[in-house]
């Protein structure tokens, strides 16, 4: 497979987990009627996603330390899909944590 072929087929995925997490937790919110506990599921699956963002600043200091990261040029068109991609992945992330804590809370 090309590049261009997993890249789509990653995007594609991001953007169903993407529409999967904000449907069902607009059901859920319906069916548990904001109360506490749904709450409380929210609130650490949010903590769970924030690692995700510690660990792409993390990524990203480490790589622009490196010297032949700072030779390569990324397009602009490159930067916004690896971003498409880091957000899809976040959201599938809050998902598995709304799954978990939904079921453990």
């Amino acid at each position: 497979m090309s590049e261009n072929t997993i890249l789509l087929i990653l995007i594609l995925a991001a953007v169903v987990f993407t529409f999967w997490l904000y449907i069902w937790r607009a059901v859920r919110q319906v069916k548990n009627m904001n109360d506490e506990r749904w709450n409380l599921v929210l609130l650490k699956a949010k903590s769970v996603t924030e690692i995700t963002y510690w660990i792409l600043i993390l990524a990203v200091a480490i790589l622009i330390m490196m010297p032949e990261i700072q030779k390569i040029t990324f397009s602009l068109n490159r930067i916004l899909t690896y971003t498409i991609l880091f957000f899809g992945f976040r959201n599938l992330v809050e998902l598995i944590g709304l799954f978990y804590y939904e079921r453990t809370l």
